[in-house]
């Protein structure tokens, strides 16, 4: 058996996502609340903290309120 993976709190990390309109962004983040993955399962609950954010960010929120 596979042994589960914690991602330690403070370990930072990029992630990648695409927007509604095909654009692609990044965004520089730090866990703030550990989390143990088990091998062969999605995660679904990371808490993260963003810690760089472009200057578009803003704007990327507003289109996902709407």
């Amino acid at each position: 058996p596979k042994t589960p993976l914690t991602i330690p709190k403070g370990m930072t990390f990029i992630v990648k996502f695409e927007g509604s309109r095909g654009d692609t962004h990044e965004l520089q983040c730090k866990v703030v609340r550990p989390y143990k993955i088990s091998p062969g399962k999605p995660v679904s609950d990371v808490g993260m903290e963003i810690i760089k954010r472009p200057p578009e960010y803003l704007d990327l929120l507003k289109t996902l309120k709407k």
